[in-house]
């Protein structure tokens, strides 16, 4: 976790800071928020394949978390098959800018959910234990 000053406008108020997660802290909440079996929410989509093509990987407690690098993978494929185009098209759409909107369609969310597997299946491969079951 960071602090982070934010200034405000009013100049005379004083400089407050927040608290905002690290990459890596995102990731691997937005491994946990998208494995959780109690939600649905296909912004976890959207934020973990950012993270992922910024090269942020789960840490590797996070995959021994979830049963290892195979039982991960099935999980998160099981959970993107859960989640199709209405649901993202309805909850996560109308939150992103126009010009973003404009880009996804149906087709670029299926290839969103391609890209955040693929992105997935490398980052296992680059973890040291790489063949490690557990």
């Amino acid at each position: 976790m960071l602090k982070v000053p934010i200034q405000i406008a009013d100049r005379t108020l004083p400089r407050v800071y927040v608290s905002v997660y690290d990459e890596q802290a995102l990731a691997d909440n937005k491994v946990a928020a998208l494995l959780d079996e109690r939600r649905t929410a296909p912004r976890d989509i959207y934020d973990l394949e950012l993270l992922l093509s910024r090269g942020i990987c789960p840490s590797p407690p996070v995959i021994q978390q979830f049963g290892g690098q195979a039982k991960l993978t099935g999980l998160i494929s099981t959970k993107l098959d859960l989640m199709g185009w209405a649901l993202f098209r309805d909850q996560v759409l109308p939150a992103l800018p126009r010009e973003t909107q404009a880009n996804i369609d149906e087709e670029e969310y299926l290839a969103m959910k391609l890209r955040l597997l693929n992105a997935i299946e490398q980052c296992l491969l680059r973890q040291p234990d790489a063949n490690a079951q557990t």
